[in-house]
């Protein structure tokens, strides 16, 4: 039951991936909604952020009960100066600019996984990649393209960034 259930969120965590929503705030603009960096809620926390009004749900921050966070494709993510998140590991599903931004990136020091195959353990996550295709059936390491299994906490969260295989999509 928890397989399907879950299988079902990733599902929706896609999706809504793809939606198109009105415009988001600009980085500067005082109506920019930015993420708590604490989780009081003894659950894993999940929340996007990024000021992108193009792109505005493909960042993620996933937070475990114990408060590690982890941030996920960023895009045009708000610096240091307007908020620390305090990642212990940014990771990136591919190379496009909707889901890499190398100035937020480079200014942590915490591991960083470019979209590659890994298997990587934090204090409170453990993270692998699978080899993905952003378009077309290929699926192999010259993609630079992959999907992200996030443990914590009792719980497997794939993140699937853009999967385009024909298989999937038709």
């Amino acid at each position: 039951m928890k397989k399907s259930a879950l299988f079902f969120v990733l599902i929706a965590f896609s999706l809504l991936s793809l939606c198109i929503v009105p415009a988001a705030a600009e980085m500067t603009g005082a109506s920019l909604v930015l993420p708590a960096v604490t989780n009081t809620s003894g659950k894993v926390q999940i929340q996007t952020v990024s000021a992108s009004s193009s792109y505005p749900y493909t960042s993620y921050l996933i937070t475990s009960s114990k408060g590690e966070t982890i941030v996920v494709d960023p895009t045009m993510m708000p610096g240091k100066a307007i908020i620390d998140l305090k990642p212990s590991l940014i990771i990136s599903t591919h190379g496009h600019p909707d889901h890499v931004d190398s100035v937020f990136s480079s200014s942590y020091d915490c591991k960083k996984i470019k979209y590659t195959k890994e298997d990587f353990s934090t204090r409170d996550f453990h993270v692998y990649t699978m080899w993905s295709s952003h378009s077309g059936d290929s699926i192999s390491a010259g993609n630079q393209n992959v999907i992200i299994v996030f443990e914590v906490d009792d719980l497997r969260i794939a993140h699937m960034g853009d999967v385009g295989q024909t298989i999937l999509t038709q």
